[in-house]
């Protein structure tokens, strides 16, 4: 069967190349038509806001600060519930100093805002924290720690 084949391809190249020639041609239409992005659209219902002090800030300012970020959240339509963690452990495999802090905030999926509304006031509000790097982001949920932008 295999000398067949061979056989066949020699005596008969053309009609092979052409059916190659074609089926990369078709694989190349159908590549245009996917999706560009890798990961599908990613909505938890929940983002997590870093607040970045300088290094060196002590405990105590940055559980000033992140005071601060907790009560602007609460003046956000849509925010339902949030919690803080300050620093990382030296052992964690993603170590932090105390000067950084994660406030995971979960929405209201019942309100009827977007998500972009509640970022968007999120991102107003919390402009106005003095002394602090703040980034909007998703929750990091995977075993590597890395996130997905919101």
């Amino acid at each position: 069967m295999l000398g067949f084949a061979i056989r066949f391809s020699i005596r008969h190249p053309w009609p092979i190349l052409g059916t190659v020639t074609a089926a990369v041609a078709v694989s190349f239409v159908v590549v245009s038509q996917l999706g560009r992005d890798f990961l599908p659209p990613y909505n938890e219902g929940s983002v997590q806001i870093n607040v970045i002090l300088p290094p060196g800030d002590s405990l105590e300012t940055s559980n000033r600060i992140a005071g601060m970020v907790e009560d602007r959240l609460k003046n956000i339509r849509g925010v339902v519930a949030f919690g803080r963690r300050t620093g990382r452990a030296e052992l964690d495999e993603h170590a932090e100093g105390v000067n950084m802090s994660e406030i995971i905030v979960s929405f209201d999926p019942k309100l009827g805002r977007s998500r972009e509304e509640i970022m968007a006031d999120m991102r107003e509000e919390l402009t106005q924290v003095p002394g602090a790097v703040i980034a909007v982001e998703q929750p990091c949920n995977t075993s590597s720690g890395r996130c997905f932008p919101a």
